[in-house]
């Protein structure tokens, strides 16, 4: 299990009350383009990790409401991260959609077993992210 320092102990300030998106993809380029969308048409805030510290990181420091989890990282396993949420964010639910190219590859019992509330599949459509998404948060 990976322990991350929580620097000083608490979140970043948050300078609004919108909803916090954490994007993990290792494709640095999938989460600029999917958190510009989400923030410009869903008024998220939203932060990108491409690696598993940096996610670890964010769901310390930032403490998102949900997180868009690439299935295909190479350092880290959806269950790793998902079992890292649930200790990092004090009693607060953290809502998980998976994002893969392969979802037919995919057995629907492996998304029960990360605890993901949704996949979805890339090429993502964005339109159809932001409403899975809210659909998610509420």
């Amino acid at each position: 299990s990976y322990a991350y320092p929580l620097p000083g102990g608490s979140a970043e300030p948050s300078v609004s009350t919108a909803q916090r998106v954490l994007v993990v993809d290792r494709e640095r380029d999938f989460g600029e383009m999917v958190g510009e969308y989400l923030q410009l048409k869903g008024g998220y805030e939203v932060r990108i990790a491409s690696h598993a510290l940096e996610a670890g990181f964010f769901l310390g420091s930032f403490r998102p409401h949900l997180v868009i989890l690439d299935l295909q990282l190479d350092d880290v396993s959806g269950q790793d991260l998902g079992r890292l949420a649930l200790d990092h964010i004090d009693g607060q639910s953290v809502r998980m959609l998976g994002s893969t190219t392969f979802l037919d590859g995919l057995p629907e019992e492996r998304f029960d077993a990360l605890g993901l509330n949704g996949v979805v599949e890339k090429p993502v459509k964005l339109d159809e992210l932001l409403a899975t998404i809210q659909g998610v948060l509420g």
